[in-house]
């Protein structure tokens, strides 16, 4: 099952995956695993997050693309971006910083099993087919 949130500009913003694996069979075959962010902290984790815009904001905002509610987060707090079929993360100058694998960085090109911390909020990327 996909569930598509919209936000007040009626575009499709975030895509809740409830089966990331890929493991629903179509005619004895599995389906390709999509490139997601899994919530394992923070407000609504579990959750599963599928990447499927070329660039999707992260924040608490109801502006931002995947909205964690979340105080420890910024409005606009990390920008995720697909480049040639990898994706990079970029600190949008947040108050409490993006941690990846417990480092400080501005950006970065994400890794399968990364583990991304925003404030109180902790991710991990995980790579699809």
């Amino acid at each position: 099952m996909v569930r598509t949130t919209l936000g007040d500009d009626e575009v499709e913003h975030t895509t809740v995956i409830t089966d990331p694996m890929g493991t629903a069979a179509t005619g004895g075959r599995s389906t390709a695993r999509p490139h997601y962010l899994e919530l394992v902290e923070g407000p609504g984790a579990p959750r599963y997050y599928e990447l499927c815009q070329p660039a999707t904001v992260v924040g608490r905002s109801e502006q931002s693309d995947l909205q964690v509610d979340s105080d420890g987060l910024s409005r606009k707090h990390l920008l995720v971006t697909r480049h040639d079929g990898e994706f990079v993360v970029e600190d949008l100058d947040s108050r409490n910083g993006v941690f990846l694998n417990g480092v400080k960085i501005h950006s970065a090109t994400l890794r399968d099993m990364d583990t991304l911390q925003l404030g109180p909020v902790v991710f991990v990327y995980h790579e699809g087919d």
